[in-house]
C-alpha cells in the first residue's frame, strides 16, 4: 500500500446546497436579517459506511463507489454540476454527490465497501458501525442542529428566528411564504455527512460531521451567504466510541451538532471576525481574548500545547484579557473607544476525557469584567479545558469575537479542506469563497471547532 495517510469511515446524506469555492473566505458579511426562518433540509444519513486507505485521489474514489448503490461522478463531473447548486435558486436544489478532491462522500442507498479494515479488525468495525446505527435512530439531527440554530439566535442576539419542519428546497423555502409571515431572511441547514475517521488502525479514531448554511433574503430570492462547516472531535481509541452502548458516540453527534450550529450564529448573526495567519493580533498566538488561569498563569500564549495551569482551589478565579490585540482588521474586536463597561464575557469550562475536553460542567454567559471566580466546586486534581469570548454592540448589533484558543494552524485531515468554505457578496447573489491552507486552517479563521492541541487548561490541586 502506497501510504495510510487518510483512512476515512463516511456516513452521510447527499441533497447538498454545496458550491465550488475559490479565492480566500474574508470579504464583508451580509447585511442584516432580524427575522429569521430556519429550514432543515430533509434526509436522515443511513449506517453504512466505507473505510478509505489511500494517498492516491483515484484510490479514494475507487473505494467510494464500492459503497454506493446508485453510483458517483468523477471529481471533475462533481465540479461541473456544484456551480448549478446555487443557479437553482429558492425554488430548488441540485443534489449532487460530494466527491472533493482526495475523498468521496459515500452514498447509502445500499451497499457496503469493503475497505472498512482501514478502519480496524472486521469486529472492530461491525461494532462501530452498529454503534454509529443505534446513535443515529431517533437523533433527529438537522432537526436537532435546527433548533440549536434558533436557541443560539434567541440566546445571544435581539433578532427573531423561528425552525420550520424538514423539507426539500422545491416545498419549503419559498420566499414569498416566508416573507407574508414577516421574515427577512430564510437559512436553509443541511448535515451532509458525519460518521468515524481514523488515523491508525483500531486506534486514534475521531467522529465527524460536516454540514452547509445558505441564507437567501426573501425580498431577492437570493443567497446571502453560504457557509461549509466541518466539526472533527478529539481523538480516541475504538474501543471507547462503542462502550457504554455509544454513550461517547451519541454525546460527540450532539456535540457536532450544536458546534456546528453555534458557528453558523457566529458567523451570519454575532459577525465574528476569520483572521488568517499573518494578522497582527494572532502574533501573540491568541485568538479572542486571552485566557489567565489565577495564580500562575503567564500572560501571553508560548507556541505549540500550552501546559496546565496550576490554580489554588476547586473555584478557582479565571481572568481574561479585556480585549484582544490589536488587528489589522477593524472588525476584528470591540472598537478601542468601547467603554470597557460595554464589553460582556461568556465563559466555558469543560472536563478533561481522555486527554481532550470532555462534558462542559461550567459556563456562565454575560460576565462583567475581566475575571470571574468559580461558583460550585470543581474535582480535585483534575484537568479542565476553558475558553472566553467577548460580545458587544456595534450601532446597536450584536457582535463578539472568537471563543480564545491558540493560533496555532490545524488541518482537518483526514477529511478534505474543500468541506469548509464562506462566500462573499457579489452582485446577483453570494460567491462562494475557499478556505486555504495552512493559513485559514486555525481556530480564529475557518475551524469550526478548537482541536485539543489548541485548548487553554488549569489544573486543579
Amino acid at each position: 500500500m502506497r501510504g495510510t495517510l487518510a483512512r476515512l469511515a463516511m456516513l452521510a446524506v447527499i441533497t447538498g446546497c454545496a458550491s465550488a469555492p475559490v479565492d480566500r473566505p474574508h470579504g464583508p458579511s451580509p447585511g442584516i436579517y432580524r427575522a429569521i426562518a430556519i429550514v432543515p433540509v430533509s434526509g436522515v444519513p443511513k449506517s453504512d459506511f466505507a473505510g478509505i486507505s489511500s494517498t492516491d485521489p483515484q484510490d479514494y474514489a475507487k473505494a467510494g463507489m464500492k459503497g454506493l448503490g446508485w453510483g458517483a461522478v468523477s471529481g471533475v463531473a462533481a465540479g461541473a454540476l456544484l456551480p448549478f447548486a446555487l443557479a437553482a435558486g429558492p425554488a430548488g436544489i441540485v443534489a449532487i454527490p460530494f466527491l472533493f478532491a482526495g475523498a468521496a462522500a459515500i452514498g447509502f442507498v445500499g451497499g457496503y465497501a469493503h475497505d472498512a479494515s482501514a478502519i480496524g479488525p472486521s469486529r472492530q468495525t461491525a461494532a462501530l458501525q452498529a454503534t454509529m446505527t443505534s446513535a443515529v435512530i431517533g437523533a433527529a439531527l438537522p432537526s436537532a442542529m435546527a433548533d440549536a440554530i434558533a436557541g443560539g439566535i434567541a440566546r445571544w442576539t435581539p433578532y427573531r428566528a423561528q425552525t420550520f419542519a424538514s423539507g426539500t428546497a422545491t416545498s419549503e423555502i419559498a420566499a414569498h411564504r416566508f416573507g407574508a409571515e414577516g421574515f427577512d431572511g430564510v437559512l436553509q441547514v443541511e448535515i451532509t455527512r458525519f460518521g468515524y475517521a481514523a488515523r491508525n488502525v483500531g486506534k486514534d479514531i475521531a467522529l465527524f460531521m460536516t454540514a452547509e448554511a445558505r441564507l437567501v433574503d426573501v425580498m431577492t430570492g437570493q443567497p446571502v451567504a453560504l457557509r461549509g462547516l466541518a466539526y472533527m472531535s478529539p481523538w480516541h481509541d475504538a474501543d471507547l466510541w462503542t462502550k457504554n452502548n455509544g454513550a461517547l458516540t451519541r454525546t460527540e453527534l450532539a456535540r457536532a451538532s450544536r458546534s456546528l450550529a453555534e458557528r453558523i450564529v457566529e458567523d451570519l448573526f454575532l459577525r465574528t471576525p476569520r483572521l488568517a495567519l499573518g494578522d497582527e493580533s494572532l502574533r501573540a498566538n491568541v485568538c479572542g481574548v486571552l485566557p489567565i488561569a489565577m495564580p500562575d498563569a503567564a500572560m501571553y500564549a508560548g507556541p505549540g500545547i500550552q501546559p496546565p495551569v496550576k490554580v489554588d482551589s476547586v473555584t478557582p478565579r479565571l481572568a481574561w484579557a479585556e480585549r484582544p490585540a490589536a488587528a489589522s482588521t477593524l472588525a476584528a474586536g470591540p472598537p478601542a473607544s468601547m467603554p470597557a463597561e460595554d464589553l460582556r464575557y461568556d465563559l466555558r469550562v469543560f472536563e478533561e476525557f481522555d486527554w481532550g475536553p470532555g462534558d462542559l460542567v461550567y459556563e456562565r454567559d454575560g460576565l462583567a469584567g475581566s475575571g470571574h471566580r468559580v461558583e460550585s466546586e470543581l474535582k480535585a486534581a483534575t484537568m479542565y479545558f476553558w475558553t472566553i469570548r467577548v460580545r458587544y454592540a456595534v450601532d446597536g448589533e450584536p457582535r463578539a469575537t472568537r471563543w480564545s484558543a491558540t493560533a496555532d494552524p490545524a488541518t482537518l485531515d483526514p477529511l478534505p479542506p474543500q468541506v469548509v468554505f464562506s462566500s462573499q457578496p457579489a452582485q446577483d447573489a453570494a460567491t462562494p469563497v475557499r478556505c486555504v491552507l495552512p493559513q485559514d486552517f486555525t481556530p480564529c479563521g475557518c475551524l469550526d471547532y478548537i482541536p485539543t492541541a489548541n485548548w487553554f487548561r488549569f489544573h486543579t490541586p
